[in-house]
């Protein structure tokens, strides 16, 4: 399996025969390699297999070194878990070795397979002579004669059921375990521990009762009506409030859903300790199908480690031997002993339980990690890092990729990466998938693996449903033909994909999400271009999901993240992950997801705020209740800002106060007050027909005096007042700006709208810095059009445009209809700037009268 370029080689270097598996990670430096895998291996569940592998490693290092590890796998052959053949390869240059395994397989599991990576590590790695066999239970000779007293059967050991039990195992989070974000509060890995060299430390500051994040372990096979023994190692140190620490075993049904807890007593104390050992014995519920371990502080604070955790079935005594009975005198009798009283149990106060739930989805939305190179990956990891702890049930159960993933291939190794991989993931398919060589192929090649009901012939790869619990999902590829090609790129849904899906829908009464790439209702971009491109496919496709009791359909495509309702049905705009925040359009990540509970099922937006660390959270509960939502932190209203300046102010009685100037040329630009709709403090620019371009130059207004208009914010609105304005063969730019038109050097920073006949409209950023006057050079000159024929659309129907430059110490950002399309640090004017607004003929000359209505308030 290749991994981000990183394949596995045939090697001659051997422990036996003449070939062995290599892999291999030049460099000093962490990365992720690719791994061989075997063939599928048909197993038993509840069954114990032992599994062992030779490795021979060369200057391995890193944060992990080389292991290899064998997957269980269901009749679905859905990821169930993974166990590491320990102890894992060590660091350096090792000889072979061999590394053993023995395993007790799930309740559920069907198949096997092997595997071997390096994992954030670097080095070369040989694996050779891999075994997995069923366990052969040691037989012991029958003696002859047999002995009338046969000798007592030792009671088995039973084995530790946590993985990675001491949390050695794992860079930043221990493998086999989640740390789980709690209002911003997470455990961490500490080197400060009972035994080996690592713990976990959950951390609370200060003296005031919180609730802090839990690590949690992965989920146990668990029996009914068994008995299970517990224990955890924990130190203290200045812990207190209400509640100290303590670590508790939890116990849930086959669906996954919330039983019990059972506490390991007694808490751990307050104050500073020293390592202690606690304990448990308890008997699983009737439907107890699954345990888990966990640990927090719940209403105090204070620093507590936890190490070397044990959970395993109760040891069975070993049975006894009855000699062949004698005959005795008859017992004396003795009185009853006296009963000892029992001792008074003090309560300990227990964590509130987690609501019940059942299945859990996440869903992310365009990332394109191929955009931004390693950056690209390294942030859709962190994103990835974060889709378990911030989860309102704090599990998932699958994530949903909704499109503009590429390259594939990237975006699985930012998965791979992150502490989700053993989560089934998803693919909806894009527009930039269609166009990017290989990764309709690489979705197509994934869904194989996965458990869904294909879709009609022709897209049955990348069109299907699944079931996740009570939740039915549609994956719609909106790129099919509807005939044989499932990348042709229309953006429609063709009749048989329609006649699929109402088919599909039909057949199912659990809650039903349909996803799809493009949005039924895009906001700010891909306006019309979306599936609204052709209006009644677009309202064919909203009444099917209405008809159908479709909840909540999740696009993306539009890099703003919305939800809106539309006859019933939430229309989810899924936003960016990964680096894809610097883009311009949404500065923050989103995740959403949906989980049911015993009666509804529940939206759930999370976004960074401005960080992962303290999240903004919109909820909406659908279906079984009324409809609600709450936003957390609960919004506030803001005041709006008092402008300091209006330019209305500066404009008496047709002329211009002596702070302004008027630079026009040929004189031919005509200002006048203007007045709309009760608003009187607009001004009117009317440049009159018959202007050229290249000979009346710019038309514009600005400031005489650059140390009125320093460092602030400036936002201006403009719209053509004349919605008849026709200019078929002329060029038109509106914009504003900030220059210095004195000293020895050239500043500006302008933003501006162009007006193209024939051809694209675009928007024109420009920042000059320290320019000499009269100079040709443009090394310092930074020029961008944004040539998005979706991001400004030739509109004389007099809607106003909203420019906005924020200009402070160090940094200039660029807003164009409220979103940020331009940050720059490195060429930033030095000094005050004179502002500038107004417009030229680019093209052509005007074949009407040109009025331009300007709006505009320096706000700070």
């Amino acid at each position: 399996m290749n991994v981000g370029g990183n394949t596995p080689i045939w090697d001659s270097i051997s422990h036996s025969g003449s070939s062995s598996l290599k892999i291999s990670i030049s460099g000093t430096t962490n990365a992720i390699s690719g791994y061989p895998q075997s063939d599928l291996i048909d197993a038993q569940p509840l069954t114990t297999y032992t599994a062992s592998v030779w490795g021979k490693t060369q200057n391995t290092g890193g944060s992990n070194t080389p292991a290899a590890r064998v997957v269980e796998l269901d009749a679905n052959k859905n990821w169930i878990r993974q166990i590491n053949i320990l102890p894992v390869f060590g660091r350096g240059t090792n000889d072979w070795a061999q590394r053993t395994l023995e395993f007790r397989t799930s309740e559920n599991t069907k198949y096997l397979y092997v595997y071997a990576n390096i994992w954030n590590g670097y080095g070369n790695f040989w694996m050779d002579d891999v075994t997995v066999s069923l366990k052969t239970p040691a037989t012991t000779p029958t003696p002859y004669p047999p002995s009338p007293t046969p000798s007592p059967t030792p009671a088995p050991v039973e084995k530790n059921l946590v993985l990675n039990p001491g949390l050695e195992i794992g860079a930043t989070t221990p493998s086999n375990w989640t740390f789980v974000n709690i209002g911003g509060n997470t455990p961490i890995s500490d080197s400060i521990s009972h035994s080996g060299s690592r713990s976990l430390k959950i951390s609370i500051s200060g003296t005031t009762n919180a609730i802090s994040g839990y690590p949690q372990s992965d989920l146990i096979d668990a029996q009914p009506l068994t008995t299970y023994t517990a224990s955890v190692w924990g130190k203290t140190q200045n812990t207190g409030g209400s509640n100290t620490p303590a670590a508790r075993v939890v116990e849930l049904d086959a669906n996954k859903n919330w039983i019990r807890q059972n506490n390991i007593l007694p808490v751990f104390g307050r104050g500073t300790n020293d390592w202690a050992q606690r304990t448990a014995e308890f008997q699983t519920a009737a439907n107890t199908r699954y345990l888990y371990v966990y640990a927090n502080i719940w209403n105090g604070y204070g620093n507590f480690w936890m190490d070397d955790i044990v959970l395993k079935l109760k040891d069975r005594p070993a049975p006894t031997v009855t000699p062949a009975p004698t005959v005795t005198p008859a017992p004396t009798a003795t009185p009853a002993p006296t009963a000892t009283p029992a001792p008074t149990v003090t309560p300990v106060p227990t964590a509130t339980p987690a609501p019940i739930v059942g299945s859990t989805i996440a869903y992310l939305g365009d990332a394109r990690p191929s955009k931004f190179g390693t950056a690209g990956i390294t942030e859709l990891t962190k994103d990835f890092n974060q889709v378990v702890p911030q989860s309102p049930t704090g599990k998932v159960d699958a994530i949903f990729m909704i499109g503009d993933m590429d390259k594939i291939p990237q975006t699985q190794q930012a998965y791979y990466a992150s502490n989700v991989n053993n989560i089934p993931i998803f693919y909806v398919v894009g527009n930039h998938e269609i166009a990017t060589s290989g990764d309709v192929a690489a979705i197509k090649a994934m869904t194989l693996k996965l458990p869904v009901n294909k879709g009609p012939t022709g897209t049955e790869k990348t069109t299907y449903s699944v079931d996740v619990g009570g939740i039915h999902v549609v994956n719609m590829n909106e790129y099919w033909d509807g005939k044989t090609n499932d990348a042709y790129g229309n953006g429609y849904v063709p009749d048989a994909l329609y006649n699929w899906m109402s088919t599909d829908l039909s057949g199912t009464t659990k809650y039903k999400i349909v996803l799809g790439h493009e949005p039924l209702y895009p906001k700010k971009r891909h306006v019309g271009d979306s599936l609204d491109a052709n209006t009644a496919n677009r309202d064919k496709l909203q009444n099917l999901f209405v008809s159908k009791d479709v909840k909540v359909f999740v696009g993306a495509h539009t890099h703003y993240a919305t939800v809106n309702t539309v006859g019933g049905v939430y229309h989810v705009d899924a936003g960016i992950s990964g680096q894809k925040t610097v883009d311009g359009e949404d500065s923050y990540a989103s995740i959403f997801y949906t989980h049911t509970t015993e009666n509804s099922l529940v939206l759930t937006w999370k976004h960074e705020n401005p960080t992962w660390s303290t999240p903004k959270v919109v909820t909406y509960t659908i279906g079984g209740a009324t409809p609600t939502t709450s936003v957390t932190p609960a919004p506030t209203a803001t005041p709006a800002p008092i402008p300091i300046f209006k330019l209305s102010d500066e404009f008496t009685n047709g002329n211009w106060q002596t702070n302004w100037v008027i630079d026009s040329p040929a004189g031919n630009l005509v200002p006048a007050a203007y007045a709309e709709n009760g608003k009187t403090d607009l001004i009117l620019f009317t440049v009159p027909k018959g202007s050229q371009a290249g000979k009346d130059g710019t038309n514009k207004i600005m400031t005489k005096g650059g140390d009125k208009f320093g460092y602030g914010t400036y936002e201006a609105r403009f719209k053509f007042a004349d919605t008849n304005f026709q200019n078929s063969n002329t060029g038109i730019y509106v914009g504003m700006g900030l220059w210095n038109f004195d000293g020895p050097t050239q500043q500006e920073v302008m933003m501006g709208f162009y007006y193209n006949p024939g051809a694209h409209d675009y928007i024109e950023v420009l920042t000059t810095k320290n320019r000499p006057r009269g100079s040709t050079d443009t090394s310092n000159i930074y020029h961008s059009k944004i040539v998005d024929p979706n991001v400004v659309v030739k509109d004389f129907s007099g809607v106003f445009r909203t420019i906005k430059i924020v200009y402070e110490p160090g940094k200039v950002s660029g807003y164009l209809d409220g979103n940020l399309i331009l940050t720059k640090t490195d060429l930033i004017p030095t000094e005050p700037m004179t502002f500038v607004i107004g417009g030229r003929v680019t093209g052509g000359t005007l074949s009407s009268d040109l009025k331009v209505v300007w709006d505009f308030v320096k706000i700070t």
